[in-house]
């Protein structure tokens, strides 16, 4: 009987789903986020997607309708009803994640300053010999033009590092690199790579 009546609840939503519009979903800047999203029927699914989509885990997204409903719930109907237009815009919030945010705070208290989003405008950077294993996502984000990464325990190049596509001068002497990606390939402005004392 529970499994008829479920049934029966995930046909009315899926009924509901097709005589209805799918949401637009953007981000806190409005930009719009990829994907197609018809044919979903519950919150959860829509979040597993946003998150496949950014590519980042799905636990950080979370969904707020800008109608009546306000933070939407994993079991709630993926859809927009027509008595409630402005359901029609979903925002996508992203939670931080608390090993990249730990890892931020790492990295600003070695940098001397207050928090990470100060090192945002930086042009040079000396995280030399501080024992670091990674570095935060974001950071690939920054308009860096020197990095001085020697003497720490990277094994492998942080994903962030390979999209600082302004950088001239790098230097990773005296970690546990094994190998490079080719992907080092596309650091196009770099004049400068210093790799000895690496496994390489």
């Amino acid at each position: 009987a529970r499994a008829a009546d479920r049934a029966l609840r995930l046909a009315g939503r899926t009924r509901r789903c097709l005589m209805s519009v799918v949401p637009d979903l953007r981000l806190m800047s409005g930009q719009v986020v990829p994907g197609d999203f018809s044919g979903i029927i519950v919150v959860r699914e829509a979040r597993k997607k946003v998150a496949s989509s950014l590519g980042i885990p799905w636990q950080q997204i979370r969904l707020v309708s800008s109608g009546a409903a306000g933070l939407l719930q994993d079991s709630d109907p993926f859809e927009v009803t027509a008595d409630d237009p402005n359901s029609q815009v979903i925002t996508v919030i992203i939670l931080p994640d608390p090993v990249e945010a730990k890892l931020e705070a790492k990295i600003a208290r070695l940098a001397g300053v207050a928090n990470f989003d100060q090192l945002s405008g930086a042009e040079e950077l000396d995280l030399s010999d501080k024992g670091l294993a990674s570095l935060p996502l974001r950071l690939g984000s920054f308009p860096l033009l020197r990095l001085s990464l020697g003497a720490n325990r990277l094994k492998s190049l942080p994903p962030g590092l390979l999209r600082l596509v302004n950088l001239t001068r790098l230097d990773l002497r005296a970690n546990g690199l094994v190998a490079l990606p080719p992907e080092v390939g596309g650091l196009a402005a770099l004049e400068s790579l210093k790799l000895s004392e690496n496994r390489l």
